[in-house]
């Protein structure tokens, strides 16, 4: 049935909904059992009700099946990309009790390219605390920030730690969270490179 549709384009909204499910990212079958379901949805309401074919109704059901497909495919990433950055940051707590501070670094590296690419999808500057209360405090965002920071200098990262704290500075809204850590170690980089005057109003 749906086949018949796509092919036929009759009505166009079936080929319409299942191109945009394609670029939602399902897979042909995934979009051709979607509105199937919603075919059948239709057949049963006609033939229930003893009613005519309405294509308009049909049409409207396609496309709140599509938009209710779409915010899941991407709540669910969203949720994943949390999971996966978590994974990450655990990783990197593990190597760090083995004291192999290399992998420590490479772990949270990547777990903060991760994190910058979820932060994107915010619709607003979010300060820390919100970030972790709208994930019901289920990942350790704050304490994992400020171990970072610190591994980093550890680590004698002294750029990548001055990239890190400049972009964390910039990603949240500080209106009632505390960043002066982060001020600091800016601070203390730009004084280590001789960028005095720099250092010290960085951390006035």
């Amino acid at each position: 049935m749906v086949d018949n549709q796509l092919r036929d384009n009759d009505p166009p909204a079936a080929k319409e909904a299942y191109q945009k499910l394609l670029d939602a990212g399902y897979s042909m079958r995934e979009a051709k059992e979607k509105i199937g379901a919603v075919a059948l949805t239709e057949i049963y309401d006609v033939m229930k009700e003893k009613q005519s074919y309405d294509e308009k109704r049909y049409t409207n059901a396609l496309a709140e099946m599509v938009q209710q497909s779409i915010d899941f495919e991407d709540t669910h990433k969203i949720i994943t990309e949390w999971d996966d950055w978590d994974e990450l940051v655990q990783r990197g707590y593990e190597v760090q009790n083995q004291q192999d501070e290399k992998q420590m670094i490479s772990c949270w590296w990547d777990a903060w390219a991760l994190f910058q690419q979820i932060m994107e999808t915010a619709e607003r500057k979010m300060s820390i605390s919100e970030v972790m209360e709208s994930q019901d405090y289920e990942y350790p965002v704050e304490a994992w920030l400020q171990d970072m920071e610190m591994e980093l200098g550890n680590a004698g990262e002294y750029e990548k730690r001055m990239e890190f704290c400049n972009k964390v500075l910039e990603m949240f809204d500080w209106t009632y969270d505390d960043g002066n850590g982060f001020r600091c170690a800016v601070g203390e980089e730009l004084y280590e490179a001789g960028k005095i005057e720099e250092a010290i109003e960085e951390e006035i």
